[in-house]
């Protein structure tokens, strides 16, 4: 399999490397469990995932402002996500991200963003805004 290399901006830097957790609809955080890090919402393609030290990748978050308090709670509890990449943040993912010290990617091209659904494994690196291939 030929490595793919996507660029969008970051916004939190850090570099991460995860199993990739890839929706093509938005992810509302605060239905993540911060006792267990899988995912609650019913009908939701990653509903019952755990997405501890995943990269998770969707178009973008929503629901509540208590999704960033919960990617805190998550990071302290070491069972958030180690990156998200979107095409659009938000500002829920955005707050959660700085608080949590999230690598948050966004600007990525949603159909590219799609090729990356044959890999395992993906790393981020938030200062250059790339996620790529492992």
């Amino acid at each position: 399999m030929n490595a793919i290399v996507l660029t969008g901006i970051g916004l939190v830097s850090g570099n991460a490397e995860g199993p990739l957790a890839l929706s093509s609809v938005p992810v509302a955080v605060a239905r993540i469990d911060p006792e267990t890090g899988i995912l609650h919402e019913a009908g939701h393609p990653l509903n019952g995932r755990n997405l501890a030290g995943t990269i998770l990748i969707c178009p973008t978050g929503k629901g509540s402002s208590s999704g960033s308090y919960v990617l805190l709670n998550l990071a302290h509890r070491r069972l958030a996500p180690a990156a998200i990449v979107t095409t659009q943040a938000d500002a829920v993912l955005i707050a959660g991200a700085v608080l949590a010290d999230i690598p948050l990617l966004t600007g990525c091209d949603r159909e590219a963003l799609g090729r990356l659904a044959r890999f395992a494994r993906l790393r981020v690196n938030g200062v250059a805004g790339t996620v790529s291939s492992s």
